[in-house]
């Protein structure tokens, strides 16, 4: 970990914003629960677009536009925990949508167990 990952926080304001050092940053997301696929859409591209015109003032410029399938369970729970004959290797999976969110806060529960 260096010094511009340090303190990372993420903004949530209907999409969320994540830095990720030297001006870059990550933005999501979308749910579309008809196309299940990692290819990006104009669709969801616009969506993206709008949510950061609503969340940040600043000019931005997209430079790369991804798409993935968020994995999620029934319940809306997570799954964590350690494989049963690998007590090393642990699992955090079924976060959905709010997953950039929750994610730090379940890691921290998985890692100091």
């Amino acid at each position: 970990m260096n010094d511009t990952t340090k303190n990372i926080c993420v903004i949530n304001k209907g999409f969320w914003l994540k830095p990720l050092g030297n001006d870059l940053y990550m933005c999501g997301s979308t749910h579309d629960w008809t196309s299940l696929d990692h290819i990006p859409t104009s669709k969801a591209y616009d969506q993206l677009i709008q949510g950061l015109k609503n969340m940040v003032t600043v000019p931005f410029e997209i430079v790369s536009h991804l798409a993935a399938v968020k994995p999620i369970i029934r319940d809306r729970m997570p799954a964590i925990g350690f494989h049963p004959k690998h007590p090393q290797m642990g699992i955090i999976n079924g976060l959905g949508t709010k997953g950039a969110i929750s994610a730090p806060y379940f890691s921290s529960k998985l890692v100091f167990k």
